[in-house]
């Protein structure tokens, strides 16, 4: 598989080696034209070949169900360069490297020049057949997931130092909700149309040693400038402005930063790897493979970002995978964590600490077939400690806000055979109260009952070589968020299609459509106006 890189190809160092050779070999013949009557003096080493260094493939993936690139990481360019300089030929001049090109001293002069060019042209067709062996490789594409799209570095050669890569994605995209002026959707959703940037995700990534990585995944938003403080009437957005010093105090915009994920992994063997960080929960598909060059559809499914399980987790996670048979592997993951929690990324109300696992086959006898399990189970707690005094004694008192035990359940399947692609999730959620944490309803003077929430998802499309245009259809049910405000749909069902255009593995355009239904459509509430959206994204790999 190929390994995108902004940084040089082993095809560039083929075409610099084949530069080196043609100026070699014009030396060669130079020098042979200057000695026209005499031979050339047998050299005392054979001239080594000029050749492209080659940089070692093979990192371990990042999620570990992505597919992988073939491109070399700089970091290998690098090592190959290093091993390059560490043995020197003894040619240390064109005219001896010229002298070397001619090892017989039986050669006449007219000879020498023609042994020159045949050894030049020899060399010239290598070096080309190289380039455009690994131009070929290049090409070989599939439809890879971001995080195989990307795939991390790996060290060289065995005792080569530390490598670093920063690698990421980015969208820009125009959204457009078909709704009218009048309809109630527009609290939350603008009708005019507009333009935005939607991520940019930068990975900071570090091979340590051969079993030590590090990754750093982080969000640059413009949040929380223009955010939702309070769902009206009327709808509030706040402005985010700092005068800045530099422009004679003129406002500018802030934005902020979101930490995506942040760990370091110890793999001592294929079947072991230790996580210790902040990791994305190992479920579905779409939530660790989250890049948006990778998705399909130009926006999530709903139901991945209701997070019916944690998007991400602190703890501890380990993973590995078990090779069953040529063309069936098992991989498994298991973690604890702080569980989720109103700031569960650094702290834990309760002890309670979060269990989650899972399980997924892979088969690629008949194309790519995966198919996982997970689990997730802990409690959330949102709770204030106070002071009170008892008699002469101060003791802290924790007072809960909100409190739920949740057990969460997901599946998923994904097949790709040639051009054809079928990929689907399902999630389910089941949350119970504590007498003292339960929330209260939107109806007055009334509390949240113990509630099952769960969405499934499914997307079908197929991809032609013609520009890797890939037709699509997508569906989905899904819950929707709870509010105290107003008694919004408690299901919707969005059903769509588009365009997926791949021209080249590192930039996707889509254009979708989606309308979403609601279920229940009870009267004087959301449920009796639709809601049609109109999309359009480019998408990029950096």
């Amino acid at each position: 598989m190929n390994r995108l890189h902004p940084m040089m190809r082993r095809s560039q160092w083929s075409a610099l080696a084949s530069l080196f050779s043609l100026i070699v070999g014009s030396s060669a013949v130079a020098q042979a034209q200057t000695n026209d009557a005499a031979p050339a003096a047998a050299p005392e080493t054979p001239a080594q070949p000029t050749t492209a260094p080659k940089a070692k493939d093979g990192a371990a993936n990042e999620p570990p169900n992505s597919q992988a690139d073939e491109a070399t990481s700089a970091a290998n360019k690098d090592e190959a360069k290093t091993e390059e300089a560490a043995s020197p030929t003894d040619n240390d001049s064109p005219a001896k490297a010229a002298a070397n090109a001619s090892p017989d001293p039986e050669l006449t002069g007219a000879q020498e020049i023609d042994a020159a060019k045949n050894e030049q042209t020899g060399k010239e067709d290598t070096a080309s057949a190289d380039a455009e062996a690994d131009a070929d490789a290049h090409d070989e594409i599939s439809d890879a997931d971001f995080e195989d799209f990307l795939q991390e570095s790996k060290l060289g050669e065995e005792g080569a130092g530390p490598t670093f890569d920063i690698y990421g994605f980015a969208d820009f995209s125009y959204v457009q909700y078909l709704i009218p002026n009048d309809s109630p959707w527009r609290l939350l959703y603008n009708n005019k149309g507009a333009f935005s940037v939607g991520n940019l995700n930068v990975y900071f990534d570090s091979q340590i040693t051969e079993t030590i990585r590090s990754l750093a995944e982080i969000r640059f938003t413009y949040l929380p400038h223009g955010s939702v403080t309070e769902l009206g009437p009327p709808s509030v957005r706040t402005p985010n402005y700092s005068s800045d010093y530099t422009r004679s105090e003129r406002d500018v915009i802030i934005g902020g930063i979101r930490i995506e994920r942040a760990w370091l992994q110890w793999a001592p063997h294929q079947l072991l790897k230790i996580k210790a960080g902040q990791w994305l929960t190992p479920y579905g598909i779409w939530n660790v493979d989250h890049g948006t060059p990778t998705i399909i559809s130009v926006s999530r499914p709903f139901m991945v970002d209701e997070q019916l399980l944690p998007e991400s987790q602190s703890g501890i996670l380990a993973e590995g995978r078990l090779d069953l048979a040529d063309d069936i592997a098992l991989e498994y993951a298991a973690g604890i964590s702080n569980g989720r929690g109103p700031i569960d990324v650094y702290f834990d109300y309760d002890a309670n600490r979060g269990l989650s696992g899972r399980l997924k086959l892979l088969f690629t006898q008949l194309g790519e077939l995966q198919v996982g399990v997970s689990g997730y189970t802990g409690k959330y707690t949102n709770a204030q400690t106070n002071i009170d005094l008892d008699g002469t004694t101060l003791k802290s008192v924790d007072t809960i806000s909100l409190q739920y035990k949740e057990m969460a359940i997901a599946a998923d399947v994904r097949w790709q055979y040639g051009g054809f692609l079928f990929q689907s999730e399902f999630a389910l959620n089941d949350r119970k109260y504590s007498d003292e944490g339960r929330e209260t309803s939107y109806l007055p003077n009334s509390l949240a009952p113990d509630s099952r929430r769960w969405g499934v998802y499914a997307v079908s499309g197929y991809r032609f070589d013609w520009f890797g245009v890939m037709p699509y259809a997508i569906g989905e049910f899904s819950p929707v968020p709870n509010t105290s405000i107003y008694e919004l749909p408690r299901e919707v069902v969005l059903v769509g299609g588009g365009l997926n255009i791949r021209p080249i593995a590192q930039v996707v355009f889509k254009l979708g459509y989606d309308q979403a239904i609601f279920p229940e459509q009870r009267p004087t509430t959301f449920d009796e106006h639709t809601v049609r959206r109109l999309q359009a994204q480019v998408a990029w790999a950096f």
